[in-house]
């Protein structure tokens, strides 16, 4: 547990060397810091969301001479030195007293490195094994374990000069998660016993159970510091209800989507995005829904009990749709893994066959006859899979890989019985660049199970093409490819263009439809609706982050202009997610989802009636291994009212606890009754 501090005050210094925050302090405790987008964004959020707190309290209008800090589990926090400056330049008449708490070995590291370059003025420090390590005029670094809490922490606190009557706001940054739930309630109770004026700034993970929350606990297991009592205490409300119990009045509690969405403005957002070339928002999102930051007190006093953070509900919370059960079918399905994300997928027939093409992406190479895991990569083949037979073969060229790049698209083409066509459009070549390029690749079955593809990129006859860009959504309509939406590295897109495969000429249709909004990371799918084509898109991430929840209809006869459909009850937003039809029913399956709780489900709309009718849960594991339902593909197989979806890869890269992908292709069963 004590070693958690020293890769989160490396990560800290990360994101503050590029400018994500302002600290100089955090270099004198850390000599080298790592990059990765998605851990400095993820600890800029958490180090905004702790600040807005002590902000608010150090800015608070309270009737006392002094506001006391207590920072349980401090660790090599440098926040400290930032409250005494902001304190010294907007308080004059109060003074302010500072505490850290943590192990003794933490805090003797802390003071030693601090004490070097002169950051403690301290009246004693502490070389004799004494608890209190350092105490100056308005700061005292105290070696205690919290898993002992008890008379002997007052007794500490008494000799730092603690007064136990004045208002005094403890923080805890992922601190009680470390304890047993009977030991972090202990915490609780004792404060409440010893501090009649008290506020409490917890930050901590929440929804353990679902693919990012097993993920989470995994990788805090295999550092050998388990979350102890995310179980106990798993949801926002559990967390309320226990310090309701313990005699605390909670001000708001809210996850760290809503508190980034609503508290930081749009201008600081956009300055933050702007650091850093970002791809990874499914990462980013669970994150952010995956820790919540609570503030609550025990004081009676009208004055202190207004400090509070006031937040508007951005998003609705689940409506009250039935839910049924998946059935899972088949795992494992004669291939020891698919472990992708980012790749694109397409369906064909071959020979009577149907298969799945899946091409691109990122993840785990799939090597024939070899039981060796490679390492992550980019990966350069192309595979089919018999829905039949559930095997899987390797298409091969003479180069032996296709040039695939992340979150491309693709859709077949059939040429006659023996053959196929695909085309693959767009998609991330690297960290900063994208392309436009259409590519056909022809599939051919060479006797028995062998199967050979060529590529070679298809020259428009015209100068006129859509720009470069990925996370877009491209349907074939007939011998059209419809492309939609998508985005580059600084533009989300909201047109619709049309590939003729016959004239090879690129049209743009002009949308003048307030109902189709930029967006990225959406779905599409075919509606064979008789007499009329149309493809359906739904949810996607929109301008600056905004996450949609529509529903919208791009007619052919209406040269594919969109019209929204308004399904009720309103739908949750999501995005990385598929969608598939049968008949009028429209599935929404996996992604990325914007609720107050976490889910991982299939939202059943009958397009006929305009309704979301029933939700079906997902197994959040398999095997034993969490199942991620964002960045995956997925194939339908219909039935008369059943129905079985397969899924191939899935995953992201999850803050600071590593890439993970689904293991294995699976298969689920469901009902479409009404």
């Amino acid at each position: 547990v004590q070693g958690t501090n020293d890769s989160s005050i490396v990560s800290k210094l990360s994101m503050s060397n590029l400018n994500y925050i302002e600290d100089q302090y955090l270099k004198y405790f850390v000599k080298k810091p790592q990059r990765s987008a998605l851990i400095n964004r993820g600890y800029y959020l958490r180090s905004k969301a702790i600040e807005y707190v002590v902000q608010l309290f150090l800015l608070s209008e309270l009737d006392s001479n002094v506001k006391q800090i207590i920072s349980i589990g401090a660790g090599f926090d440098t926040r400290y030195f930032w409250a005494k400056d902001f304190f010294n330049r907007y308080q004059d008449k109060q003074k302010l007293k500072y505490v850290e708490i943590d192990f003794p070995g933490v805090m003797n590291r802390k003071v030693n490195l601090g004490s070097e370059f002169g950051l403690y003025q301290s009246t004693s420090i502490n070389k004799n094994g004494h608890n209190v390590i350092c105490k100056t005029d308005d700061y005292a670094a105290i070696g205690y374990d919290l898993r002992t809490i008890g008379p002997q922490l007052r007794d500490l606190l008494t000799e730092v000069e603690i007064d136990f009557t004045q208002p005094t706001l403890f923080i805890s940054e992922v601190v009680l998660a470390y304890l047993t739930g009977s030991q972090s309630s202990r915490v609780l109770s004792w404060i409440n016993h010893n501090f009649s004026n008290s506020f409490l700034c917890i930050f901590e993970q929440i929804f353990p159970h679902d693919g990012f929350g097993q993920v989470m606990r995994r990788h805090f297991e295999k550092l050998g510091s388990p979350l102890l009592s995310i179980c106990d205490f798993p949801t926002i409300e559990s967390h309320k209800s226990r310090h309701k119990k313990f005699g605390f009045h909670v001000s708001n509690a809210i996850d760290l989507h809503s508190f980034y969405t609503n508290l930081i403005s749009l201008e600081e957002r956009r300055r933050v995005e702007k650091l850093e070339m970002f791809d990874e928002f499914e990462g980013w999102h669970q994150m952010c829904m995956h820790y919540f930051i609570m503030l609550s007190t025990n004081s009676i006093s009208s004055t202190l009990t207004k400090i509070y953070f006031e937040v508007i509900a951005i998003f609705t919370e689940m409506s009250n749709v039935p839910v049924e059960q998946s059935h899972m079918v088949q795992a494992d399905l004669k291939i020891g893994s698919v472990q992708a994300y980012g790749h694109c997928m397409a369906l064909t027939s071959i020979l009577q066959n149907k298969y799945v093409i899946l091409a691109g992406g990122y993840g785990i190479p799939l090597m024939e006859n070899s039981p060796t895991a490679l390492p992550h990569s980019r990966l350069k083949k192309i595979s089919l899979f018999n829905l039949s037979t559930n095997d899987f073969y390797i298409c091969h060229n003479a180069l032996d890989e296709v040039s695939c790049p992340l979150h491309a698209s693709l859709v077949s083409y059939q040429i006659d019985l023996n053959s196929t066509s695909i085309f693959m459009f767009g998609g991330r070549t690297s960290p900063v660049s994208c392309t436009n390029s259409l590519r056909m690749i022809e599939i051919f079955k060479r006797g028995g199970e062998n199967f050979n593809f060529t590529q070679r990129t298809v020259q428009p006859n015209s100068n006129v093409k859509p720009e470069p860009r990925w996370r877009h959504s491209s349907s074939i309509v007939d011998h059209q490819i419809i492309v939609v939406g998508g985005r580059n590295s600084l533009t989300v897109f909201n047109d619709i263009w049309s590939f003729d495969i016959n004239s090879l000429i690129w049209s743009k249709f002009e949308n003048e439809s307030d109902h189709f909004k930029p967006r990225h990371s959406h779905s599409a799918v075919l509606w064979e609706n008789n007499p009329t084509r149309s493809v359906i898109i739904s949810g996607g991430l929109g301008k600056d982050m905004n996450p949609l929840n529509d529903i919208l209809v791009i007619l052919k006869y209406l040269s594919f202009f969109p019209s929204g459909l308004d399904i009720q009850p309103n739908l949750l937003p999501r995005y990385s997610h598929t969608s598939h039809i049968m008949g009028n029913i429209l599935l929404l399956v996996g992604g990325v989802q914007f609720s107050h709780r976490s889910c991982d489900d299939i939202a059943v709309i009958n397009l006929a009636t305009k309704t979301w009718y029933k939700r079906i849960s997902l197994p959040c594991s398999v095997d034993n291994s969490p199942i991620r339902l964002l960045g995956h593909v997925s194939c339908l197989t219909k039935k008369t009212s059943e129905c079985v979806l397969t899924f191939f890869g899935g995953g992201s890269n999850c803050f600071s606890f590593g890439t993970s992908f689904n293991k294995s292709p699976f298969k689920v069963k469901l009902n479409l009754r009404c």
